[in-house]
């Protein structure tokens, strides 16, 4: 069930506005116009410019007229939905020592996907040349032009300036702090693109598609090669001041002293994430 807050809808303008008839055209349609301008409060003027636009676009598209009832007078109604095969996104997904890059459809369906074994710490030359081989095979097996493309996000495993796509100081990524990846891909693929740190991503896609979706308040937490969290908060993401706010793979445990690869020692991920699990358990069994 999608939740329409007319007060906060009512007399928006400009890209806020088409947002908006977009998201309910896509979580609620096929929708008419008329439809459409009762659940926003919109007029009936800025829901005729912004649906145009949105057309022009290939975002939505028209549906069958839905038939009026027996002896009803007018046209019928030219309902509206969600065109999501007309255009094209890229997922990457980079992890300490994994990458995977998805072909997905407007509706983030998974389409085509490669995968293959990484080391974040080998810099951000080589594993951009990775990313971008997987991108163009992909472009080249699915027989698509660059212009189908319309978006590419990535999730990376460490903090992120989101504004300026810019990794800050992730502590398991030498080389990679304030590195321009959002420049980079727009410019490559002339789309926009957003990064984001992977569990904050991950938090999002729950939120989006997953188990919470009608939960407002809650924290994911990933374990893996190492730790983090993604933070809800009011159905919005929480990053925090400096965008680390779920970075908690790097708190120091008392008592714990192992080096963490960041520097530091005793890390919640030096004592917790998947290597640690793994060395515990073949400590533990017998030779």
């Amino acid at each position: 069930m999608v939740r329409i807050d007319s007060k906060k809808i009512f007399g928006w303008s400009g890209p806020a506005a088409g947002a908006a008839i977009f998201r309910i055209i896509k979580n609620i349609g096929p929708l008419s116009r008329t439809d459409i301008v009762k659940k926003t409060g919109l007029s009936k003027s800025t829901v005729s410019v912004h649906t145009k636009k949105l057309l022009e676009m290939g975002l939505i598209k028209e549906a069958e007229a839905e038939n009026k009832s027996v002896g009803s007078v007018g046209r019928n109604r030219q309902l509206l939905k969600f065109a999501k095969n007309n255009g094209f996104i890229i997922a990457i997904d980079l992890g300490a020592t994994s990458l995977n890059v998805g072909l997905c459809n407007l509706d983030a369906e998974i389409i085509d996907l490669r995968s293959k074994a990484v080391l974040v710490n080998n810099g951000p030359k080589k594993i951009m040349k990775e990313i971008n081989n997987f991108i163009e095979d992909l472009l080249k097996v699915n027989k698509l032009a660059d212009k189908k493309i319309f978006g590419i996000g990535m999730g990376v495993p460490g903090p992120v300036e989101f504004s300026k796509g810019l990794p800050v100081s992730p502590p398991i990524m030498p080389g990679w702090h304030l590195y321009p990846l959002k420049k980079i891909l727009q410019e490559k693929y002339s789309c926009p693109a957003f990064i984001d740190n992977d569990v904050n991503v991950m938090a999002v896609g729950e939120k989006h598609a997953g188990l919470a979706q009608d939960v407002s308040n809650f924290i994911f937490i990933k374990i893996g090669t190492g730790i983090g969290a993604g933070i809800i908060c009011e159905d919005e993401l929480y990053r925090g001041s400096k965008g680390c706010a779920g970075d908690i793979g790097h708190i120091a445990i008392d008592g714990e002293k192992e080096l963490c690869p960041c520097g530091n020692r005793g890390c919640l991920e030096i004592v917790a994430a998947g290597p640690a699990i793994a060395k515990k358990a073949k400590k533990s069994c017998p030779k």
